[in-house]
């Protein structure tokens, strides 16, 4: 049976949180990772462990579970988006909620047993005023580098930053230039147009709608893998939300 790329899990959303609603990107990683993860990368989907950074509403890691992982541990650090969170994957028997918000605390839950991971995800994580691009590139570093480590990130242009003396710094630029900062490796992986329009439809200038964005952002997905720093036994910590 041909796969739908524009059908995925049920989940429920609430309109006006950002971080309770599904965001374009989380659909189209789902996609690329069902169809081209294997061919780009070299990792079964199937059967494999998987952690997802900032799951939001779960929409990704019930997807992965509906494409055959063994195991999704599914982190998020936001009050509200945990809570949905745990609603929406609450009768799944191959995802976990973990609460962990990275910002305050840095070192991966002894929930998320790291050395049974076999792929690291994560969509749309860097976003301006909302995320600490500089607290997401820590945790990368502290990362083990042989997990493959795919974020799917939005290049955005928001229209109150733009300026004609002085260009505004992206908050994707700065991450990836704070992971340079930290000497963590990373590749650009190719993203075509034709898988995106597959999930999202057809696209204007390569852009999508941006449904946490002010009128008139434009918003590029980027597709990157990231390579940890880590070899050694990470530090853990116990926290309730």
């Amino acid at each position: 049976m041909p796969l739908d790329a524009r059908h995925g899990p049920t989940v429920r959303e609430i309109d006006d949180r950002a971080s309770c609603i599904v965001w374009p990107t989380a659909r189209v990683l789902l996609h690329w990772l069902r169809t081209s993860l294997k061919g780009s990368v070299g990792t079964e989907l199937e059967g494999s462990t998987v952690l997802e950074l900032g799951a939001g509403t779960g929409f990704l890691s019930l997807g992965l579970a509906e494409a055959g992982v063994n195991q999704v541990f599914a982190v998020e650090g936001d009050a509200d988006a945990w809570e949905n969170l745990k609603h929406n994957v609450a009768a799944s028997a191959e995802v976990q909620a973990v609460f962990w918000n990275w910002e305050v605390h840095p070192a991966v839950p002894e929930e998320v047993p790291l050395h049974s991971v076999q792929l690291i995800v994560g969509s749309d994580l860097v976003y301006p005023r909302y995320y600490s691009e500089h607290a997401l590139a820590q945790v990368i570093q502290s990362l083990p580098g042989h997990l493959p480590i795919l974020l799917l990130l939005c290049d955005r242009q928001m229209p109150e930053d733009a300026s004609e003396t002085s260009p505004p710094v992206r908050s994707l630029d700065a991450f990836l230039s704070r992971c340079g900062e930290l000497n963590i490796s990373f590749v650009e992986l190719p993203l075509v147009l034709e898988l995106v329009e597959a999930v999202l439809g057809t696209l204007e200038s390569g852009g999508h709608d941006d449904p946490g964005g002010a009128t008139g952002t434009v918003s590029r997905m980027r597709l990157f893998r990231f390579f940890g720093g880590e070899t050694k036994t990470l530090p853990l910590y116990q926290d309730e939300p």
